[in-house]
C-alpha cells in the first residue's frame, strides 16, 4: 500500500478538484460534459503512472487539473462561431491545452528522473 500512496493521495486529488471545478464553479465555465472528459483523461494517465509506479506523473496529472482550469478561467475570450451567429467562448480549449501540456512535462519529468535513477544504480 506504501508504494500506491502517491497515487491514492493523486487520485483524492484529482475528484476533489472535479468536483469542485465541475459543480462549484459551473457558473464560471457552464459546461457539463467537458469536466468529466478531462477527470476520465487523468484518471487514465493516473491508472497507467500506478501501473508503472511513477513517481511525479501522477502529482502533475492531479495538481494540472485544478491549475489548467484556473489558466482556462484567466485566460478566456469570447469569439464568433464559423457562421458567425453563435458566440464562442475558449475556456474548454485553453483547459484542454494548458492539462495536455502539465502532463507533457509530468511526463518528461518521470523519465529524467527514471534515468537519473537508472544511472546512479550503474
Amino acid at each position: 500500500m506504501r508504494r500506491y500512496r502517491t497515487a491514492l493521495l493523486s487520485v483524492g486529488i484529482l475528484f476533489l478538484s472535479f468536483v469542485l471545478c465541475r459543480f462549484a464553479f459551473f457558473d464560471l465555465h457552464r459546461m457539463k460534459d467537458w469536466p468529466v472528459v478531462l477527470l476520465i483523461a487523468g484518471g487514465a494517465i493516473l491508472g497507467v503512472s500506478a501501473l508503472f509506479r511513477s513517481r511525479y506523473l501522477p502529482l502533475f496529472a492531479a495538481l494540472g487539473y485544478p491549475l489548467s482550469f484556473a489558466a482556462g478561467v484567466i485566460f478566456q475570450y469570447d469569439y464568433a462561431g464559423p457562421a458567425g451567429g453563435m458566440t464562442l467562448n475558449s475556456i474548454w480549449i485553453i483547459w484542454t491545452a494548458v492539462y495536455a501540456l502539465v502532463l507533457c512535462i509530468g511526463a518528461v519529468m518521470e523519465m529524467i528522473a527514471h534515468r537519473a535513477l537508472e544511472r546512479r544504480s550503474s
